[in-house]
């Protein structure tokens, strides 16, 4: 891998298909004060929500582009979706090639560009990033659901409408066709269900199946 003119040894590297990323881990070709390996700038990265109408800028061709965030989406790049895989992306009003960081005027890292100028948030970089260092695996934990989140496609019973998960693919004690409503007392929504399956292995869920609300307890898978 060459950067900077220089030849970099990828010594590991960790796929992430739900953010649709990779990690690489580089080692220098020299040595470094009585250890092996290249010291590389600590970034940070941004754990909350831009809102649209921020000022951010772009590092394109080597130099800092600035953009503002003009749309604010919340789908998946296929639905139905795993129940813990990034939904949220960000759109900027300039043309962005894939791969770019978005930081905002503080420095922080707000996201990563994919394609179509839809940027990843760096949230989701922050919630597997310990396990990329610290276990050298990518882990999204999961209760093995899929489906989609009502601000990403409306969920209705009727006239309606629901807040919550529309399960298409059911696990355990929930089913194709529920919807959940509730996780451990909070309605359900992206964060409230991520942090809940991350915090502990088994949850109390209610859902709306057939009209009707049950309460079951849901394990998670991984």
């Amino acid at each position: 891998m060459l950067l900077n003119n220089e030849v970099y040894k990828l010594t590991n590297i960790l796929s992430d298909p739900q953010a649709g990323l990779v990690y690489l881990k580089l080692a220098d070709n020299k040595q470094v004060t009585g250890r092996e390996g290249a010291q590389f700038k600590v970034v940070v990265f941004g754990n909350e929500l831009a809102h649209v109408g921020d000022e951010v800028y772009v590092l394109q061709n080597g130099e800092w582009q600035y953009a503002i965030i003009k749309q604010f989406l919340a789908h998946a790049e296929s639905i139905p979706h795993l129940d813990s895989a990034p939904v949220t992306r960000y759109l900027v009003n300039i043309n962005v090639e894939p791969g770019q960081m978005v930081i905002d005027k503080a420095g922080k890292v707000l996201g990563i560009a994919g394609k179509d100028n839809l940027i990843l948030p760096a949230r989701y970089v922050v919630r597997v990033l310990n396990g990329v260092l610290e276990k050298k695996i990518v882990f999204y934990p999961s209760f093995g659901l899929e489906g989609w989140f009502d601000n990403e496609q409306k969920i209705a019973v009727g006239n309606e409408s629901l807040a919550g998960f529309a399960v298409t693919k059911g696990s355990g004690n929930v089913k194709a066709g529920d919807i959940i409503t509730e996780i451990n007392g909070l309605i359900v929504n992206e964060d409230n269900l991520w942090y809940n399956i991350n915090a502990t292995s088994a949850v109390r869920v209610k859902i709306m199946r057939a009209g009707k609300i049950l309460e079951v307890e849901l394990k998670r898978k991984n």
